[in-house]
C-alpha cells in the first residue's frame, strides 16, 4: 500500500508483507502494525484489517496495542476521515470485474445500516463520504459516483450510468466534488467507443449544479487551497478553472505527472523517466532532484515532506 499520511502530517504509515509500518517526520521507523489495509483513524490511530485474521482493529502508535473492532460483517476495506469515523466496505457478490459492495459507517462503537456502495474517500471537514456503484464492464470497485452526508448518510449528489468515475477528490471547502471519468457507452473501461470523450466532471454539492472541464485523459488533477480546480495535461500545459468551468488561467512547463498535499497547500510535479521534481507551496517554486526516476510523489497532509516511490525505492525528505 502506498503512504498514508497521518492527519497532522506528523507520521505516515505504509505496508510491507507483515503489515503497516508507521514513520515519524524524519523517516523513522515507529512503529509496526499487523494491518494490511488501513487508514488514519486520527493522529495517533490506525484503523484497518488484520493482516490474518482480517479482523477489523484500532493501533495505537504510541503502544502499539490494538484493540479489535466488532463489526456484524468483515470487511474488505476502509477509509476513515481522520476524525474518529470510518467507512467499512466488501463485496456482497464475487462477480469480478462487476463486483458490487455494501458498506457502514463506524462510530463510537456503533455502526450504521448496510447501504450499496463502496467507500472511496471524505471530504477535508469529514462532513462527506464519496461512493462507487459498481456497473457494467467498468473494473471494480470503481463505477459512478455518490456522495452522502455525515453523520445522517443523506444523499447529496447522485450519479449513474454510463458516467463512471475513476480519481475522486473534494475541494478544501468540502462544497464541490471532482472526479475524471469518460461520457460514453464504456465509460472508463479497457476499449473505450470513438463516442467517449475523457472530462473531469465538477460537481456542486449544494446545489446539484455539474459542469465537465475537457482533459485528454491523463487522469491528473487537485484542487488550490481557494477552491480553484487545475488539470494537468499529457503536454505539460497546466489549465486552471473555477468550479463552474471559468477558465482562470493557462500555464506550460514540461512535467506530466502532479499531486497536492492534504490541506491543498502544496503540489508536486514529475515526469515518468525524468528524476527531475517541482514543488510549489503557498505560490513558491522550488526543484529538485530525485535519486532515481520518480515512479509516484507523496506529499504529506501540510506539505512539509515527500515520499518518492523509485525503481523499488522509497526516499523520504524534508521540503
Amino acid at each position: 500500500m502506498y503512504p498514508v499520511w497521518a492527519p497532522n502530517g506528523a507520521h505516515f504509515a505504509t505496508s510491507n508483507d507483515a503489515g503497516a509500518v508507521v514513520y515519524d517526520a524524519d523517516g523513522k521507523s515507529v512503529a509496526q502494525s499487523r494491518l494490511y489495509v488501513f487508514d488514519w483513524f486520527d493522529d495517533m490511530h490506525l484503523i484497518g484489517l488484520h493482516v490474518q485474521t482480517g479482523a477489523a482493529e484500532i493501533f495505537d502508535i504510541t503502544d502499539q496495542q490494538s484493540r479489535v473492532i466488532d463489526l456484524p460483517h468483515t470487511a474488505d476495506w476502509v477509509s476513515s476521515n481522520g476524525d474518529g469515523v470510518a467507512a467499512f466496505s466488501w463485496a456482497r457478490d464475487n462477480d469480478w470485474p462487476d463486483t458490487h459492495y455494501n458498506y457502514f459507517v463506524w462510530h463510537d462503537d456503533a455502526v450504521t445500516q448496510a447501504h450499496d456502495g463502496y467507500g472511496q474517500a471524505w471530504s477535508d471537514d469529514g462532513s462527506k463520504l464519496a461512493l462507487y456503484h459498481q456497473f457494467k464492464d467498468v473494473r471494480e470497485p470503481n463505477g459512478w459516483l455518490s456522495v452522502v452526508s455525515w453523520p445522517d448518510l443523506k444523499p447529496l449528489y447522485v450519479g449513474g450510468p454510463p458516467v463512471a468515475a475513476d480519481d475522486v477528490a473534494f475541494d478544501p471547502s468540502s462544497s464541490y466534488i471532482a472526479f475524471n471519468t469518460d461520457t460514453g457507452d464504456t465509460p472508463c473501461s479497457g476499449t473505450r467507443p470513438e463516442s467517449a470523450k475523457p472530462s473531469d466532471r465538477i460537481v456542486d454539492l449544494d446545489t446539484g449544479t455539474m459542469v465537465d472541464i475537457p482533459t485528454d485523459n491523463t487522469g491528473c488533477f487537485y484542487w488550490t487551497t481557494d477552491s480553484e480546480f487545475a488539470v494537468l495535461q499529457a503536454d505539460g500545459s497546466l489549465l486552471t478553472y473555477q468550479p463552474d468551468g471559468t477558465l482562470v488561467s493557462t500555464a506550460q512547463d514540461s512535467f506530466t505527472a502532479c499531486v497536492e498535499s492534504g490541506d491543498d497547500s502544496t503540489d508536486a510535479f514529475w515526469s515518468f523517466g525524468d528524476s527531475s521534481l517541482r514543488v510549489v507551496h503557498d505560490g513558491h517554486n522550488s526543484d529538485y532532484q530525485a535519486p532515481d526516476d520518480p515512479w509516484h510523489v507523496y506529499l504529506s497532509t501540510d506539505g512539509s515532506q515527500i515520499v518518492v516511490e523509485a525503481n523499488y525505492q522509497t526516499y523520504f525528505q524534508r521540503l
